[in-house]
């Protein structure tokens, strides 16, 4: 190109260009911008060069060359405040600082920080005229800030731009810099002006840079070939239906039901051992899950389950987070911790990549094909490999009642939700499409569980809601009685309760609704100092509301939300997942509030997921989609709301007792109760037989009365219990078996999911390593019931079919069966490192003379006798092989040969001090390398 535009158009013209789409309303305001950008971009051609430097202003928010500069308005305004040089409690510097805060700013600009330096600058800034800036040097400007490590860095590049630019331009460059330039034009509508194909590229690509320089001529129609490897693409996204519309919507007799996965769209590509993933909005994550087979946290897991025939291809999926101690997928918000875990830890939790679509194979782009026939491929592409890649399961249904039954289902089971796919469709690039629709408990009327809540502080708005309070800090009551105690010596009746921080929402209400909840109680909002927070309210530092308002003046809201799940941020512990106002409870007082007693406990019987309502009762009205027609809603009786019958425990304030065979016992019978000897007993039935026979039953276990929870299949909810290690979960046949022999009997492995440890040292006074129980008489029954138990164990299955199936039994091998035999039947002292490699450094050692010399060595070699004795793996070389490297701190140091070898290797071996080896017979379990750290020279964890 001989002519580069963007070296000579200046920036001051391109802000007209933006004022001007800024200020033109009206209903022809859409017209009227495109015609304005297309004609700036005509003139553009006009002169010659890429329109890349200007389109690059214009959507910086798809920008990936400069994906963000790592500043938000707080920084900024920051910055300015140094730059300016006004004290930050001068009139400007608090208009700056709380920009988004009324009194503080104007009116006008309040909420928006662009406008609100705007009219700081205006007052302060000695420029006059138009600058000479042009876009390229911006552009230089702006790369120099994205690449800026410090806030002295970032500092200096906003200076340049204050000493160049006028006030008017500085606020847009502030806004590019925020990634909004609230002009109200998305990427689409920009794209088609530039070109009509540009769209399309852009979502095959998701290259910005890419779109603009191959599509500079308007005139020349490209013919999009589609997905190329390593190329994101724009993904397809689900629609929300409600449910009662899916069948007329899909227009087909048949359709996948899948359960919706919990973490992050990922895509995968593949070429010739390389591997690149990316996010749904094309950010890449290489880094994290690794290039190669030698890096990453999932690539040198999976490099080698492709077939040898399949060198290149690109699969969609979601990437989920897999805890091998419960043998299931954990929350979204556990993934990042995942991501940054390095260790070498079998068990610990890791990234899983879920596959739900190829579409791209050796060169053949498979997204005109049919959903059914892509599926297909993937058993030819690839397998599976537990708990690192794996296929989604999906079923077929043909009616609504099929997609009711598996909304049901994934209710019970505390899942995310569900995608209802048409086998016929393809995979439409970018689009929202009716051909796979995504169905929430959350999204079916009165299936929700809804939560009182008290608004106790507040957060202005920006954009349109600028100058309101638009978010909303909601607190849950203390415990009562905890109040009581604390204020025991208090008269007061009238005393403020103690309240908690709990969650903040910012939606599902009405314009006017916010008018009410923001202004109803306007002359009652104070603002709020972070250094004086009020008595009867506990907050978190990182999120300070700029306003509060005192509870007797405030009032409770209703909110429903996706789940209940873990946060730092609030005083309560806990926080909801995607919170949405319902209404205003105006027939409540703050003193009517949820307590945080009451929020544990629903966060407790469902594992956090708000969803335990049924379907079974509710009408086509209660299928419409939640928020969809608030009005329509309020005017129509509810159906009436209904636990799920696997919930409900049975009505026992009749039944009469027939003994004390479980007098003192407190049990509690989880939702499903499945016993293969009498398939008609239900959660209900067995409730009423432990209280006819004395027991006590409690719906939800207690950590201190609770002492057996009644289970025949592990459920999310039951390997929670699980977790916490305070309860024995037995299967329903040990109720049945006490009440046929009347006697309580010995919980032998045939009962046994999960046994406390107290339990399980008890057991071992009256029973053999193989679960036999000596006092129990050996009939044929039991004997049957005994093998059938060791042949079912599906741990031991698992260990030998994967022995079986793949090992050559080499010694290492045999070694790992023999240590998981042992782990999970004979606990031996003597193979306690059996899967440990250990590399004794004695020539390391030795050719420092004074270790020789002195006889220092005997300490390493007692260390390695005890080592091998306790049925360790003794290298005599350093190998690949090597898991431990043992040090004697009080030797000379040695040279750091072992760790130039050691760091080649892609796992590299723990460096501990051989004393690790002598605690850790002592504690008869491994103990923690990191706390055996040797102190000298060489890196001891690499």
């Amino acid at each position: 190109m001989n002519n580069d535009t963007s070296k000579h158009e200046r920036f001051s013209n391109f802000c007209s260009l933006l004022e001007t789409l800024q200020k033109k309303t009206g209903r022809s305001t859409k017209i009227f911008q495109k015609d304005i950008i297309q004609r700036y971009f005509n003139k553009w051609r006009l002169y010659g060069g890429s329109l890349f430097p200007v389109i690059r202003l214009l959507l910086p928010h798809i920008d990936k060359k400069r994906l963000n500069y790592r500043i938000k308005e707080k920084t900024l305004s920051k910055i300015y405040v140094n730059v300016l040089c006004l004290p930050p409690e001068s009139p400007d510097g608090r208009t700056l600082i709380n920009w988004r805060i009324p009194g503080k700013a104007k009116m006008k600009t309040v909420g928006d920080f662009a406008s609100v330096l705007y009219g700081v600058l205006l007052k302060r800034s000695t420029f006059s005229g138009k600058s000479t800036m042009t876009i390229a040097d911006i552009n230089d400007k702006l790369d120099l800030l994205n690449q800026a490590e410090s806030f002295e860095q970032q500092k200096d590049c906003i200076r340049i731009f204050y000493a160049s630019l006028t006030p008017l331009e500085q606020k847009w460059i502030v806004r590019i810099i925020l990634k909004d330039l609230k002009i109200g034009l998305t990427e689409n509508s920009i794209l088609n002006i530039y070109h009509p194909d540009a769209l399309n590229m852009f979502n095959v690509c998701s290259d910005l840079y890419e779109v603009v320089e191959n599509l500079n001529d308007t005139s020349k129609r490209i013919e999009i070939e589609g997905l190329s490897v390593f190329h994101p693409f724009q993904p397809m996204l689900c629609e929300r239906i409600p449910i009662n519309s899916c069948l007329k919507i899909l227009n087909t007799n048949i359709f996948y039901i899948e359960n919706k996965l919990d973490g992050e769209r990922i895509q995968l590509h593949m070429k010739n051992g390389e591997f690149q993933y990316w996010s749904r909005k094309a950010t890449q994550y290489t880094k994290a899950y690794g290039s190669n087979k030698n890096e990453g946290t999932l690539t040198p897991y999976i490099y080698d389950v492709f077939n040898p025939s399949i060198y290149e291809c690109i699969l969609d999926g979601e990437m989920l987070v897999y805890d091998p101690n419960i043998d299931d997928f954990l929350p979204f918000g556990s993934l990042k911790t995942a991501i940054l875990d390095q260790s070498e830890e079998k068990m610990k939790r890791r990234p899983c990549f879920v596959i739900f679509d190829v579409l791209y194979v050796n060169g053949k782009c498979l997204i005109n094909q049919p959903m059914v026939n892509r599926i297909k491929l993937l058993p030819e592409i690839m397998k599976e490999k537990y708990g690192y890649i794996m296929f989604h399961k999906r079923e077929k249904g043909n009616t609504t009642n099929d997609i009711i039954k598996a909304l049901e289902k994934i209710i019970e089971l505390h899942g995310e939700g569900l995608v209802i796919k048409d086998p016929n469709s393809n995979y439409e690039l970018g689009t929202r499409s009716k051909k796979w629709i995504k169905i929430k408990p959350e999204y079916v009327n009165s299936l929700c569980d809804e939560l009182d809540v008290l608004i106790v502080g507040g957060y202005y708005g920006n954009g349109y809601r600028r100058g309101k309070i638009s978010h909303f800090l909601c607190a849950v009551l203390k415990d009562k009685i905890e109040n009581e105690n604390k204020d025991k010596n208090n008269d007061d009746d009238d005393e403020i309760p103690h309240f908690v921080s709990f969650c903040k929402f910012g939606s599902g209400y009405s314009l006017n609704e916010l008018e009410n909840l923001s202004k109803e109680k306007n002359g009652n909002w104070k603002p709020l100092d972070p250094k004086n927070i009020p008595s009867w309210l506990s907050l978190e530092k990182k999120d300070i509301p700029d306003v509060y308002i005192q509870p007797d003046q405030s009032q409770i809201v209703q909110l429903k939300a996706t789940e209940i799940v873990p946060s730092v941020a609030y005083s309560a512990g806990v926080t909801l997942r995607f919170p949405r106002f319902e209404k205003i409870r105006e027939d409540k007082t703050y003193k009517d509030c949820l307590t945080l007693k009451e929020l544990l406990q629903l966060q407790n019987l469902s594992s956090g997921r708000l969803q335990t309502k049924s379907l079974d009762n509710t009408t086509n009205e209660s299928f419409s989609l939640e928020g969809m027609s608030k009005k329509k809603r309020r005017i129509t009786a509810k159906s009436e709301i209904t636990i799920l019958n696997s919930f409900v425990g049975a009505d026992t304030s009749n039944i009469d007792k027939k003994d004390s065979l479980f007098e003192n016992i407190e049990f509690c019978v989880m939702p499903g109760i499945n016993n293969e000897k009498q398939t008609s007993l239900t959660k209900q039935k067995l409730e009423i037989l432990i209280v006819e026979h004395g027991g006590k039953i409690i719906q939800n276990p207690h950590a201190m009365t609770t002492k057996y929870v009644i289970a025949d299949k592990i459920t999310l909810k039951v390997k929670n219990i699980i977790n916490t290690k305070l309860h024995d979960v037995i299967k329903s046949q040990w109720i049945l078996d006490c009440i046929k022999n009347s006697i309580l009997l010995e919980i032998s492995n045939r009962y046994a999911i999960f046994l406390s440890k107290k339990t399980i040292n008890n057991l071992k006074k009256n029973m053999d390593v193989y679960g036999d129980i000596y006092t129990e008489e050996y009939t044929p029954e039991v004997f049957e019931n005994f093998m059938k138990e060791m042949d079912n164990n599906e741990t031991f299955k698992k260990i030998l079919n994967k022995y079986t199936s793949q090992c050559n039994f080499r010694s290492k091998e045999l070694l790992n069966i023999i240590s998981s035999i042992e782990e999970r039947y004979i606990f031996s002292i003597y193979g306690l490192f059996r899967n440990i490699y250990g590399y004794f450094p004695y020539k390391e050692y030795s050719s420092n003379e004074q270790n020789v010399k002195y006889g220092l060595l005997s300490k390493l070699k007692n260390a390695e006798n005890t080592f091998i004795f306790y049925g360790g793996n003794k290298l005599t070389n350093l190998t690949i092989e090597c898991t431990h490297v043992f040090i004697d701190p009080d030797l000379n140091s040695y040279t750091p040969e072992i760790q130039k070898t050691t760091n080649k290797y892609i796992k590299k071996p723990r460096f501990v001090n051989i004393k690790w080896i002598f605690d850790s017979i002592k504690q008869c379990f491994l103990l923690s390398e990191s706390d055996y750290l040797p102190l000298h020279s060489i890196s001891a964890n690499p």
